[in-house]
Formats: C-alpha cells, structure tokens, sequence
C-alpha cells in the first residue's frame, strides 16, 4: 500500500517578529480610532495618532499608506466588533426572554 501524505495545512504559529507587528498595528489602529472619535476625520493629525500609539509618525507609514488608509483600517476593525458585541447582545436577550416566558 502506498503511503498517503497528509494533505492538512500546518498552522504555523507567528514568529515572535510577526507578533510585534501586529500588536505595534493594533496599537495604531486603537489609537487613530481614539483621535478620530475625538477630532474628526479632517481634525485628525497622523502625528497625534503616532504620540497616542506611543510611536514615531514615520512608523504610521509602515502599516498605512495615508490618513485615508488608516481611517479606513479603522473603520474595517470597528464593523466586526460592533457586529459581534450585537449578536451576543441579542443571544444575551433572547436567553432572558425565554427564561421568562417559562
């Protein structure tokens, strides 16, 4: 009988590098997402977004081309969120409504 290979993917698990980029990325994005709730689109400085992040503005750059590619990361970030926060929201009132209703 021939041998069969397995056809499963590894799951690699991120190199202590590929963690600190995202973190440093998480970091930016919930630093933009605070200065543009605070100041607006037009208001808000990539610098500030940089001095809130803890980081060099040039860093910014690394991770997104302009100002409108952040606010779109965060926009991106914050529809999942909301979404899933909402659907156990409800899960949550459902749970309740049927607990009464018995």
């Amino acid at each position: 009988m021939a041998e069969m290979k397995s056809t499963r993917a590894k799951v690699l698990k991120p190199t202590p590098r590929q963690q600190q980029k995202q973190h440093r990325q998480e970091a930016i994005l919930a630093a933009a997402f605070e200065v543009f709730a605070a100041h607006g689109y037009e208001a808000t400085r990539i610098d500030e977004v940089a001095q809130r992040a803890g980081i060099a503005k040039g860093t910014i750059y690394l991770y997104f081309r302009d100002k409108d590619r952040l606010f779109q990361a965060v926009v991106r970030n914050l529809i999942p969120a909301r979404t899933s926060r909402t659907a156990a929201g409800r899960a949550d009132i459902t749970d309740v409504r049927e607990r009464g209703a018995k």
